[in-house]
């Protein structure tokens, strides 16, 4: 499990050179938890824990995972929404299994981190038409904003931002997860036709 920049020769194939290589891997991690869940598998259930153990030590006073850069971003340490969501599905999925509050906690913060919009986790921004749209991060280089932070209309990112809030509804009675996926919904209906670009976004 590496974080940072790694050279090629402990690379998989999709992460080039030189590239952030993020957090414990969501996919081990599933994996893992699968084997752990499904089969009793006692050694899958011992590396799931070392990872969310990593995982946790990752995330900073607010919630969010620490990335020491992420390329297309330009800059360091800074979050977007899938991340967090992807941290937030992971350790809530765990509290569910442990009853652990520290868990359940540490989960919805995540969530917040992006809904709070501190500088390095910019999660949302407003459409200007009712709604919001969810970052697919906080920064990126092929951004319009004078500033460089995020303007794509990342579909899926958007969509992961709407599921994510309203598990936090459904599973903890989060009311602002509700209202923040319920404004998400909202910006999905009014930008139906400019999420859509030519260079795939």
């Amino acid at each position: 499990i590496k974080s940072g920049a790694v050279s090629r020769d402990v690379l998989p194939d999709y992460i080039m050179n030189g590239q952030a290589y993020y957090w414990p891997r969501g996919d081990l991690l599933r994996r893992c938890f699968v084997k752990w869940f499904m089969n009793k598998d006692s050694y899958a259930q011992h590396v799931y824990l070392e990872l969310i153990d990593q995982l946790i030590d990752q995330l900073d006073e607010e919630g969010g995972l620490k990335i020491p850069y992420i390329t297309a971003a330009r800059r360091e340490n800074i979050h977007g929404a899938p991340q967090q969501l992807y941290v937030f599905e992971t350790l809530y999925r765990l509290h569910q299994i442990s009853g652990s509050d520290i868990l359940r906690r540490k989960a919805l913060k995540a969530l917040e981190c992006f809904i709070k919009q501190p500088p390095k986790c910019l999660g949302f921004y407003d459409t200007g038409r009712g709604g919001v749209w969810f970052r697919w991060g906080s920064y990126h280089y092929l951004s319009k904003d004078p500033e460089g932070k995020e303007d794509l209309f990342v579909l899926n990112t958007h969509l992961m931002g709407v599921v994510g809030l309203l598990e936090g509804w459904y599973y903890d009675k989060c009311e602002w997860c509700h209202k923040y996926a319920e404004e998400g919904v909202k910006g999905l209906r009014n930008m139906i036709n400019d999420f859509q670009r030519e260079d795939g976004y």
